[in-house]
């Protein structure tokens, strides 16, 4: 990786990142180029991730996974303990690790090779908040639930529910990155999964990320498990 590289990861990471979402200082952008640059020295190895470009990385792993704390803080919700599910290279995990260190970061999948190079390079890092382990979610029974469970790119919303709704603590949320234009097929299928379930389906959260050449339309569904006091919503 060269100067000129980080020079375009950094600039295409501060344009993308809109109103209402905590933008990083210099030792956290620093952290994060310093994950892209790990992440591109395996990928020679073995499959990671098919976007390698550094401007396009800043914008599609780091800044998207940055807007769940736009929502985080528009919506009040108390996090401590978070699961990334089929993490992959390590978004949104890595990210929202560097971000929020007093956050508490668990990042799993069912790939031996993905979670040794996210431990790996968390510890390079120094990233002591990230833990990453082998596991498939819907087989998985923590000690511990957890407060915010989180899906990128990984199953339809019947999937995503299904498989967290013994991972998520009651009051907690489970929240799925996704397109604007997923079908009503889908939809339906997570909003029935989510009442089964007693699991509250809220407002979707939309945003925008500014890319170079485009604006890429983003939709975080956010569902929350009942704790006793709650109503199903619609």
């Amino acid at each position: 990786m060269s100067t000129s590289d980080e020079d375009r990861f950094r600039s295409a990471l501060a344009d993308a990142l809109g109103a209402g979402v905590p933008a990083p200082d210099e030792a956290q952008v620093g952290l994060m180029y310093a994950y892209f640059a790990g992440v591109v020295e395996a990928n020679q190895r073995f499959n990671l991730t098919r976007i390698t470009d550094p401007a396009e990385a800043a914008v599609k792993h780091f800044a998207d996974a940055l807007f769940l704390l736009g929502w985080v803080e528009n919506a009040g919700a108390r996090v401590r303990r978070v699961l990334d599910v089929g993490t992959g290279a390590g978004f949104p995990a890595a990210p929202l690790a560097i971000m929020r260190p007093h956050w508490q970061v668990v990042a799993i999948d069912s790939t031996g090779k993905k979670v040794r190079f996210v431990a790996d390079m968390s510890a390079r890092v120094g990233l002591h908040n990230l833990t990453a382990e082998q596991h498939r979610a819907g087989e998985w029974k923590p000690q511990r639930r957890f407060d915010l469970v989180l899906y990128k790119a990984v199953g339809s919303l019947r999937k995503c529910v299904e498989q967290s709704h013994n991972l998520v603590k009651r009051g907690g949320y489970i929240v799925a990155y996704k397109t604007r234009d997923i079908s009503d097929d889908e939809r339906r299928e997570g909003v029935q999964t989510a009442r089964r379930h007693r699991i509250t389906v809220l407002d979707p959260y939309p945003y925008r990320l500014r890319a170079v050449d485009q604006a890429l339309e983003r939709v975080l569904w956010v569902f929350r498990k009942q704790d006793g006091k709650l109503k199903m919503g619609n």
